[in-house]
């Protein structure tokens, strides 16, 4: 079990982990105060997060003055958080301009295209998506996700799967990256957090431990890069 964050994006000045239920060797909880000050001192923080209540929604905050959305515009000098126990942190980047979107997408928020709106806010700011970079981050697998014929039929059929135990699940990764994608980024433009919340004991996960779940959480800074030539890592 690592006590480091998992690093989800490094390119140019903008960058993003996610972190589970360890973090320097002792319990973390995303909605602990305390636990946010030892995060916020281990990135070398002088601001804090910008966070919301998450509402599962597809809004994206773009002035920094919304207390309840699910995805934030991040700009040079800013930090952004979200919280999540089984849905994915989704990051879009845009390194040339310094602007990052940081996003949380539960089922819903994913079957609201938020991603793909995420991807379009940085387009109409100016953005060209063949310079884009993307990650999603880590979030329940298609093994544990088990859905209800409700939840199913608002997905398309090809990311229609099933548990290890045989009922219908959703294969919200691989929807995210076809999203993605098909807002133009190209497979090499996304990088894919391979853990599955639910499998994975190093996460919070809300399937495996009900309510007495932590969070984990996902952040995104944005910083004057090293070099022009930074790439991502």
């Amino acid at each position: 079990m690592s006590s480091l964050p998992e690093s989800l994006l490094s390119v140019g000045g903008i960058r993003a982990w996610s972190i589970g239920n360890v973090f320097q060797n002792q319990p973390f909880d995303a909605r602990d105060p305390r636990d946010l000050d030892r995060l916020s001192g281990w990135l070398g923080l002088d601001t804090p997060f910008r966070q919301a209540t998450q509402i599962h929604g597809d809004q994206v905050d773009l002035e920094g003055t919304e207390n309840a959305c699910d995805a934030f515009l991040v700009k040079l000098g800013q930090a952004a958080l979200v919280r999540h126990a089984d849905c994915f942190p989704v990051v879009v980047a845009a390194p040339r301009e310094s602007l990052a979107i940081l996003a949380h997408c539960g089922w819903k928020g994913t079957r609201l295209g938020l991603a793909t709106k995420s991807v379009r806010q940085l387009e109409a700011m100016g953005c060209r998506s063949e310079e884009l970079f993307a990650a999603i981050g880590p979030g329940i697998g298609p093994d544990h996700f088990e859905v209800g014929p409700e939840v199913l039929e608002q997905f398309p059929i090809p990311f229609h799967a099933q548990t290890s135990w045989g009922t219908p699940s959703v294969d919200l990764p691989a929807f995210l990256l076809s999203q993605l994608i098909q807002s133009g980024l190209r497979s090499d433009q996304i990088t894919c957090s391979k853990a599955d919340t639910f499998a994975d004991p190093s996460f919070h996960s809300y399937r495996r431990e009900k309510e007495v779940a932590g969070r984990n959480a996902s952040v995104c800074i944005v910083s004057v890069p090293l070099s022009n030539g930074d790439a991502q890592s």
